[in-house]
């Protein structure tokens, strides 16, 4: 039996652009959001090990620079102190990284379409990239979190996480 579309002459006729799949593709959101993921898990080397890297590099030079001179900062030793600030850095920049850099990727090699073409809502396309980016931010903040942790319980300093 014929469900009815938008110039088939059974339903009701649709607009250009209204949505035809329900108030949210929920479906095609899923879809691209596994396809950011996909992407940055695949060159996870280059995404998460070496975020991770560069904020343990950047944890090592302040503790080996100010942490002996420095005192507590409010009764938190200095390295406790700076250990959260450098975990937010790794994911807010991460975070911004990942939606900026498949933008410009997919537009320079043209794979752009293949993003705009789906019937996704400008709202739609947003909501997946910004879970894709909030994905991969969280990921590099935990995998950071834990290694630092690791890193200052060798160095007789615990994070208390």
């Amino acid at each position: 039996m014929p469900t009815g579309g938008a110039d088939d002459g059974i339903g009701p006729k649709l607009a250009f652009g209204s949505p035809r799949f329900g108030s949210i593709n929920v479906l095609g959101v899923w879809t691209l959001y596994q396809k950011e993921v996909r992407r940055f898990l695949k060159v996870a080397f280059q995404t998460v090990v070496a975020p991770v890297i560069s904020t343990l590099l950047f944890l090592f030079v302040f503790m080996q620079a100010f942490g002996a001179n420095r005192g507590p900062i409010a009764g938190v030793p200095y390295i406790e102190f700076l250990a959260p600030g450098l975990i937010m850095m790794a994911i807010l920049t991460n975070g911004f990284a990942n939606s900026s850099s498949s933008l410009i990727i997919s537009k320079v090699q043209g794979s752009i379409v293949d993003v705009l073409t789906p019937p996704l809502s400008p709202f739609e396309l947003t909501v997946a990239f910004i879970m894709g980016a909030a994905t991969r931010g969280l990921l590099v903040g935990i995998v950071t979190a834990v290694t630092s942790a690791l890193f200052m319980a060798t160095t007789s300093t615990p994070m208390g996480i």
